[in-house]
């Protein structure tokens, strides 16, 4: 089978990601060993990039964390001023550019951090003091 991606040039490795998603995820009978070799290959790039100093996987698993945390927070009616200005200009667009830089600077801040058990907690401290 053959997975066709077309990723325009230029395009940053975080909108690539979503293309290869997307691509495997409209593909017929896409194997796990595919979806793991991608990622893998994804993951090879993503180390090479300053924002992702430990990888794709660390930075996705990361990103993830911080849209839960940002979620949470507009599911409870607790909306940081700084998340209803972004609602109100930009809209939910302007939050996945959000989640995307909290997840760069994240990542660039705790680079050389050994997690032990505080991983979540210190992203959900993260978030609030920056919004």
């Amino acid at each position: 089978m053959k997975i066709e991606v077309k990723v325009p040039e230029g395009m940053d490795l975080d909108h690539t990601y979503q293309a290869v998603m997307d691509a495997m995820y409209n593909a017929d009978n896409v194997s796990k060993q595919e979806v793991l070799l991608v990622s893998s290959m994804l993951n090879q790039l993503a180390s090479k990039k300053s924002n992702m100093p430990k990888g794709f996987r660390e930075w996705a698993e990361t990103h993830h964390e911080i849209v839960c945390t940002i979620h949470a927070l507009i599911d409870n009616d607790t909306i940081p001023q700084r998340i209803q200005n972004i609602l109100d200009t930009e809209g939910f667009a302007g939050l996945y550019d959000l989640g995307i830089d909290l997840t760069n600077e994240f990542c660039n801040t705790y680079k050389d951090r050994e997690w032990d058990g505080d991983w979540i907690d210190t992203i959900i401290d993260f978030v609030n003091k920056k919004l």
